[in-house]
């Protein structure tokens, strides 16, 4: 297998905050979806989506740009105050920034495949310093172009921004929606993580070809495996 580059999920797997991203959910749907959904069901459809199919899906099929806009910003607003509100949580996922510098000097390629929106994508460059990490132009998120995961189109960005074939990529990602994604893109290898009682499911997972917790175990030499 000829891999020569990685693509990284940003949330939930480069930054764990699910935690966050539910919390801002479940607080924006208690105002406009309040007794509509079970907390499983909002689990289920929260993650690994874009926020503006996430809200067609929920609340509106015919929702307009302008009010996905507007209420996409309302609910990024909570959770950005969130997170302001941690800052000790505000950091990147163990061994991440070692693996990241590992990848730097041996001139491996790599880039960021996000459903995150610019706003958040600022957010982290600005609170988390990601442009430190990953040059901006190797930052691919929700720019409202292209279909969300668990359609291939952002992956096949990400691979496209690096100058690499699918089949020479690792992806690492969390999502159910995300993995299949990276799956219909044609990774040549999908690594999930996730928690350790998350490993029995991700393994079954379409695709999922490794399971990690975090990225201290991890190295360059994954794309040798």
């Amino acid at each position: 297998m000829d891999l020569k580059g990685i693509i990284f999920d940003f949330n939930g797997t480069m930054y764990i905050d699910g935690d966050k991203q539910e919390a801002a959910w479940f607080e924006f749907f208690q105002k406009y979806a309040e007794g509509k959904y079970t907390v499983k069901q909002l689990h289920e459809m929260i993650h690994g989506v874009n926020g503006g199919e996430l809200l067609k899906m929920a609340l509106n099929p015919e929702l307009t740009e302008d009010e996905i806009y507007k209420l996409t910003e309302e609910k990024e607003d909570i959770y950005r105050n969130m997170c302001l509100n941690d800052p000790e949580g505000m950091n990147f996922t163990q061994g991440l920034p070692e693996f990241l510098t590992e990848l730097k000097e041996r001139k491996i390629p790599f880039a960021i495949a996000t459903a995150s929106a610019i706003g958040n994508v600022r957010f982290y460059i600005k609170h988390m310093h990601l442009d430190h990490w990953v040059p901006v132009e190797n930052i691919v998120y929700d720019d409202g172009t292209f279909l969300g995961k668990p359609e291939p189109d952002i992956y096949l960005l990400a691979m496209e921004r690096i100058g690499l074939k699918p089949s020479q990529c690792v992806v690492f990602e969390d999502a159910d929606a995300g993995i299949e994604a990276a799956r219909r893109a044609g990774a040549g290898k999908i690594i999930a993580i996730g928690p350790k009682e998350e490993h029995k499911r991700l393994r079954l997972l379409p695709g999922v070809t490794g399971v990690i917790q975090d990225f201290r175990d991890i190295s360059p030499d994954i794309l040798k495996e």
